[in-house]
């Protein structure tokens, strides 16, 4: 599956193409709890909505669960949009991706998920749009959900969105605290990727790309702010997802889920515990 994205300051503003290209009426929006406002995100994705029916879903967890997905499905059915918009980190990305999915199953979805019985048809169309700079979920056709602490993976070619929009406007004010985490996420997603066992000569090329744009750009980001940098670390992230979206992640991810299950440290720094080591 192919994905229109666009990676550039005020590329937000192209919602309004989007909507337009097959005049989507109604929208199912995926957003953070408090980022949705602080990001700058909820006065200009409204304004582009103008004339649109549209449903705002925001009362989920961090860390997507099951109890939160099958809520989200029955406010989506309920409305029945034919154009989902998520805006915020990864797991309001991942949230979108798997609400998108699970509406279009049947049954007992918790089974279905345990048993990678997922079907690989979706409901609508879905547009990704991150707010922070480091999870690459916008570009993935993965997806986590969390069943009761354990992290399950959802691995289908129909969860990469159909479009991919990287403002680096969301970014320049985001806390420091999770910008430093997010980016954590994206520099191990690419050493990953680059060293993983199903890597190709095209994930190396965008884990390479990725590593020389994140690490020095993460580094100085910690003290200084300005659109150059934010937007580097915008496209190094996104080559990071381009990476695992070819190779997957190893270890350090895999490890990371129960610290962050268990002990609420945050997904990035979470990997980066453990990168050292290996």
């Amino acid at each position: 599956m192919t994905q229109e994205k666009w990676i550039d300051k005020g590329a937000i503003n192209k919602v309004a193409q989007i909507l337009k290209k097959k005049n989507y009426k109604k929208i199912f929006l995926i957003t953070g709890k408090s980022s949705y406002e602080l990001s700058g995100a909820k006065s200009k994705i409204e304004s582009l909505c103008t004339g649109k029916d549209f449903v705002r879903f925001f009362n989920f967890s961090q860390n997507p669960k099951i109890e939160d997905a099958i809520e989200g499905i029955r406010e989506f059915k309920s409305f029945s949009p034919d154009l989902i918009i998520a805006i915020g980190g990864g797991s309001v990305i991942d949230m979108a991706k798997v609400i998108n999915i699970l509406s279009a199953n049947t049954g007992d979805l918790e089974f279905k998920i345990k048993n990678n019985q997922i079907l690989e048809k979706k409901s609508c169309d879905l547009v990704a749009i991150p707010t922070t700079a480091g999870t690459g979920s916008e570009s993935t056709h993965f997806a986590v959900l969390y069943i009761n602490k354990t992290k399950y993976s959802l691995a289908k070619p129909s969860l990469l969105p159909e479009y991919a929009i990287v403002d680096s406007d969301f970014i320049l004010n985001l806390d420091k605290y999770i910008l430093v985490s997010s980016g954590l996420d994206a520099l191990c997603q690419s050493i990953e990727s680059f060293w993983a066992k199903n890597a190709n000569t095209e994930s190396r090329d965008y884990a390479f790309k990725a590593m020389n744009l994140l690490f020095p750009t993460l580094i100085e980001l910690a003290t200084n702010r300005n659109d150059e940098l934010v937007g580097k670390m915008c496209l190094g992230s996104n080559y990071a997802g381009m990476a695992i979206n070819i190779s997957k992640t190893t270890a350090p991810h895999a490890l990371s889920y129960a610290l962050t299950s268990y002990y609420n440290i945050p997904h990035g720094r979470a990997v980066a515990f453990f990168m050292g080591k290996f």
